[in-house]
């Protein structure tokens, strides 16, 4: 069912040819848990939600050959991840940051398939301000 899910969104939607238009970008995309395709209520796209890795990265090899990655993540209780959510969950977001109504998990307990654009070619200075303090 996931696999004809992601076939319909690629091929009904124009979510393919956006994508292609957003260098260093990917799409992360979540499919509800559901008996049947009838039961997913639409499509939503999404802010990703903070998330801890709750067990170590399990390394496998799809049909393909190809190396894979599952991640097994559970939602981190935050004074800044509560912030986040309930500001996400709002219809009314700072028109700085975006019009997002809910975060990846939120639309997926809610029954909608996500889609998160996530951006990868990021050095974030903070980060590396941190790491160059170290003595390596």
């Amino acid at each position: 069912m996931a696999a004809n899910e992601i076939v319909k969104l690629l091929t009904e939607t124009p979510i393919l040819d956006a994508c292609k238009n957003l260098p260093y970008h990917v799409l992360n995309v979540n499919i509800p848990d559901v008996d049947s395709a009838d039961a997913i209520k639409g499509r939503k796209i999404t802010a990703l939600s903070h998330s801890e890795i709750a067990r170590p990265v399990h390394h496998v090899v799809d049909p393909r050959g190809r190396d894979a990655y599952w991640l097994s993540l559970r939602k981190r209780q935050s004074a800044l991840s509560s912030e986040l959510s309930s500001e996400l969950s709002t219809e009314n977001v700072d028109a700085q940051t975006s019009s997002i109504e809910m975060t990846d998990d939120q639309a997926v307990a809610a029954g909608y398939i996500s889609l998160s654009p996530v951006r990868l070619h990021h050095t974030p200075a903070a980060t590396l301000d941190r790491l160059s303090a170290l003595v390596l």
